[in-house]
């Protein structure tokens, strides 16, 4: 039928067939979705499977009732910009983007299998201190690559920090960084790319930088 379904829905209400929780029945491309992961305030997250490679992935689909608002196309595609110019193992990888044929924008990302610092963080309270600092060492590690590449971040908070355990021992936990949706970024030229009005807040508040 074509909607978004609850994650926990078996059948879809309309045509009475098993679904995944994504959009029913559809295609993004050459993407068959399976599963709505997330739903945010700009878009919705679902996991997809390439229809020719078998291989699965993550699609941020743009709502549709932002497709034709500017600085928010913007903002979505910005993410797919900036984890291309970074290249760092810390920093979600886009594969692909594109266009749906209702015009809605969406993003082909590596598929992560583990939980966010904020779910860790609301279930445990508190991190022991040789494990924050081996988890901020990666985020630094990420935002540091990302700088050198002109980009600031500019909305750091637990929510955008994803955590996938390793067979590694040297590091058990693999960090990522999420969502440079409302970066700031450079070209090679030193020219600020700019599409947020001066005075205009950025960022999750309580994690703001305080001169903000």
């Amino acid at each position: 039928c074509g909607e978004s379904h609850p994650t926990d829905a078996t059948l879809c209400p309309r045509t009475g067939q098993p679904v995944g929780g994504g959009p029913c029945g559809s295609r993004i491309d050459r993407y068959e979705v399976e599963k709505l992961l997330g739903d945010g305030g700009m878009g919705a997250v679902y996991k997809a499977r390439h229809a020719m490679l078998n291989q699965h992935v993550a699609i941020k689909l743009l709502h549709a009732e932002f497709a034709r608002r500017g600085d928010m196309l913007e903002r979505f595609l910005r993410e797919a910009r900036a984890a291309a110019t970074i290249g760092n193992p810390h920093i979600i990888r886009v594969h692909d983007c594109g266009a749906t044929a209702d015009g809605r924008p969406f993003l082909v990302m590596e598929l992560l299998e583990g939980e966010g610092i904020e779910t860790i963080l609301r279930r445990e309270r508190r991190l022991s201190p040789p494990r924050a600092v081996a988890l901020v060492i990666q985020v630094l590690d990420g935002l540091e690559a990302a700088h050198a590449a002109g980009i600031i971040h500019r909305d750091m908070k637990p929510a955008n920090v994803f955590v996938r355990r390793t067979p590694d021992p040297a590091t058990p936990e693999f960090v990522t960084v999420l969502d440079f949706g409302i970066s700031k970024m450079s070209d090679p030229s030193g020219a600020q790319q700019q599409i947020t009005q001066t005075g205009t807040m950025i960022g999750t508040p309580v994690y703001m930088a305080p001169e903000q």
